[in-house]
């Protein structure tokens, strides 16, 4: 469970770097509402990494905290559909990442504990991948200089 749990960090460590840089583009660009969203975004993310560390702890292991993947570079001009697509696929890889680390603690180790760890940390990650989906679907049906003007 350690190993697994070594391989899914890297991927909450990544969104965070992701969001925080993303908080720091839109609130460049005086897209305040999405600057506030990604700031939560990324203090979220930053949580999910130090449960799932402080967990590798309690099962007697240490956190492999360096991640093997860094964020895309040129993610600042991305357009923000873009960076919407890349976030969900990101959130859905955590989420299948999770969902992987559920079932090998369930049926492998009966870790009931890191069960309830990464339950938390799922609900988190269907909502962000709610959100991305939503979002999208808005640029969809009333553009996008009309969302981002909502942003503002």
């Amino acid at each position: 469970m350690i190993d697994a749990l070594n391989k899914h960090l890297p991927l909450e460590l990544n969104a965070h770097l992701i969001y925080a840089g993303q908080s720091a583009i839109f609130s460049y660009r005086g897209y305040t509402k999405l600057a506030d969203y990604y700031k939560d975004s990324a203090k979220e993310e930053l949580g999910h990494a130090q449960k799932v560390m402080k967990r590798i702890q309690q099962l007697g292991g240490w956190p492999d905290y360096v991640p093997d993947a860094l964020p895309v570079k040129g993610q600042s001009k991305w357009s923000v559909r873009e960076l919407f697509e890349a976030n969900l696929a990101t959130e859905q890889k955590v989420l299948d990442s999770l969902t992987k680390l559920i079932q090998a603690a369930d049926e492998d180790e009966q870790d009931w504990e890191t069960d309830n760890v990464l339950r938390t940390l799922v609900s988190d990650t269907e909502d962000d991948i709610q959100f991305y989906t939503a979002q999208l679907a808005q640029i969809e049906e009333i553009g996008l200089q009309n969302y981002l003007t909502a942003q503002l």
